[in-house]
């Protein structure tokens, strides 16, 4: 990790802006800084506010993308290959401007180190994206590793039901019209964990709950056992990000600084 002066957020509003179709909030540092890009689960909530402002104010740069096809982001969702957008979106950070929606001023920042946090849904999408750029650290959080071997046993989260009641609680937030999102995943070979096992080469930690009934953990085991430097953190605290990034914030800072 960069050795900078920690700059609080505080009375500071998140900055909103665009790369391509991709809707973005983020926090940068007005010093060179470690960078984090969080991609989220499906699906996902609009307010990420308490996370982008407590990752800044451990002195990374922050960045959390909505994926197309998701509230401010345009087209539909996976219309089109999210690894590849998502690595389009990487070459855009890197040049180190962004505009800021509010007043269309730019944004200057420099990225030290590139780190990769995803959540669920994103975890598949995170195995393809390191397969294409290069990151210092990946965290993944409950990750669906692929979505083919997903519920096969009976035991997890029923993916075709998530889909018609996103379609019911979210049909102006997430606009897509396939009813099966396993079949559409397949569309992206990148997210085949078979494809992208043997390139995913970054130093990875991943946080997961034994009794997480959405995501199993027994995938996270049987991926481990091809990736031996692989780290995994058993915690208590359910599925997905949420609390887990604040109260389990020592062992992944601890990660990150390697």
């Amino acid at each position: 990790m960069s050795l900078i002066k920690k700059e609080k957020s505080v009375s500071q509003y998140i900055l909103k802006s665009y790369y391509g179709r991709i809707f973005f909030e983020f926090l940068v540092h007005k010093n060179p800084s470690d960078t984090i890009l969080v991609l989220e689960g499906f699906p996902s909530e609009a307010e990420h506010k308490k996370q982008i402002e407590f990752l800044y104010d451990q002195g990374y740069n922050v960045f959390w993308p909505h994926y197309p096809g998701t509230y401010q982001s345009e087209g539909e969702f996976l219309d089109k290959n999210p690894v590849l957008e998502l690595s389009d979106f990487i070459d855009e950070l890197k040049k180190g401007e962004a505009i800021n929606l509010w007043d269309m001023s730019k944004i200057n920042f420099k990225t030290n180190k590139l780190f990769l946090f995803g959540s669920s849904f994103s975890g598949a999408i995170c195995g393809g994206l390191a397969n294409k750029r290069k990151f210092d650290g990946i965290v993944l959080f409950s990750p669906l590793w692929d979505f083919s071997d997903h519920h096969k046993e009976g035991n997890e989260q029923d993916l075709n039901h998530l889909v018609l009641f996103v379609k019911r609680a979210y049909k102006h937030l997430f606009r897509f019209k396939w009813d099966s999102l396993s079949k559409k995943i397949k569309e992206f070979p990148e997210c085949d964990s078979r494809e992208y096992i043997q390139g995913l080469n970054s130093p990875l930690l991943v946080l997961h709950d034994p009794q997480d009934k959405t995501t199993s953990i027994i995938h996270t085991i049987k991926i481990k056992k091809s990736l031996p430097k692989m780290k995994l953190l058993r915690h208590r605290m359910g599925h997905g990000m949420g609390k887990v990034l604040f109260q389990k914030w020592g062992k992944i800072e601890e990660f990150l600084r390697g």
